[in-house]
This record gives C-alpha cells, structure tokens and sequence, in this order.
C-alpha cells in the first residue's frame, strides 16, 4: 500500500507470522536429553535409553535429526508412536511440554566407560514477539533452531571368568530372568 509507510516487513507481521531465522537459542525453553535408566551395567547387561525433547516454545517440526551410532552398544528400537505424544513435565521447577523422539534398548558389547554421542536436531519454532498485528492479534516469527543432547557416560563392568568365579552355578548369564511356564491341557 502506497503512502501508509508499511514495508514489506511490517505487512507480513499483518499476516501473523514472519519468517526470520531464530538465533541464539534459548537453552532453557527447548532441550533435547538422552535418560538412562542406568549409568553402571555388566557387560551384556540390557539399559534403556530414552530420548525426550523438552519444549516451553512452540515447535511446528523438525528440519533434521541425527542420532549417533551408539558405538559399542548392541541397539533394538522399542516402538513409539510416530506422532510425538507432549505431556507435562516440571524440570527444576519450570513445566515443559516433553515428548518421547525414541526409545532403545542398549546392550553394551564390551568393558569400560562407553560414551552416548549428542543427538542432533533442527527444530522449526515459532516464537511471539513483541509485536501486535493491525487486529491486536501477536504476531510470531518463524526460524530454526539447532539443539543437541549432553554426551552421556556409561559405565560396564566387565564379567569376573567363570573360573574365578565363587558360585559354581553361575553361568555367564547377567540381569534378572523370570521364567513362567504354561500348558493348555492337562489331560490329552
């Protein structure tokens, strides 16, 4: 429009929503971590690793994801809904919204400190500015924002030889087994 001295800029703002690149993000509104249910394990030993992005921003998408090769672990996928499920979580006394990327089962293949690589994402936010439309409405800027996961240490113990070994039941086998039996018929 001519002569209202609006710019390009300002006339998108009308629309709600600019695209800009987001910079800097903001480490406290969106992280993504990688949760073990244990730091210390036998070799062989089975350990959960749960991926889950914490969020107190709106995110529309991910623009990339690169999950490491988790060297040194043996991996299977434990099924996840392919839409990711937010629920709320307090982390040191803020709510974020969390929601589950992937979930694995790791079995470490050898002894010593084994290191889970950082997950890397590119998460396309939507952030409000200050900024009110011509209706009062908020408007947002669109952009992308890279986070990555800590690295994290694991533990594994290595096995004593079975010849050392005091228990002379003992097996090699490692972990808590429950074995429950069934039959259909009694009497055939």
């Amino acid at each position: 429009v001519k002569g209202n001295g609006t710019s390009s800029s300002q006339r998108s703002q009308t629309a709600g929503t600019q695209s800009e690149t987001v910079r800097n993000a903001p480490n406290k509104d969106l992280f993504v971590r990688v949760l073990t249910n244990k730091k210390t394990v036998f070799q062989g030993e089975q350990l959960i690793a749960t991926i889950k992005i914490y969020t107190r921003i709106g995110i529309s998408g991910f623009d990339d994801m690169k999950f490491p090769d988790f060297k040194g672990f043996w991996q299977d996928e434990i099924k996840t809904p392919d839409q990711i499920q937010l629920h709320r979580e307090n982390v040191n006394g803020k709510i974020y919204n969390v929601g589950i990327l992937k979930k694995l089962i790791l079995t470490p293949r050898h002894s010593g400190k084994l290191t889970i690589e950082p997950i890397d994402l590119v998460c396309v936010v939507q952030q409000r500015t200050r900024q009110r439309d011509f209706f009062g409405f908020p408007v947002y800027r669109k952009g992308k924002m890279e986070i990555k996961s800590p690295r994290v240490t694991i533990r594994v113990k290595s096995l004593p030889p079975l010849s050392q070994n005091n228990d002379s039941n003992f097996t090699g086998a490692v972990g808590d087994f429950k074995l429950k039996s069934t039959i259909s018929q009694t009497d055939i």
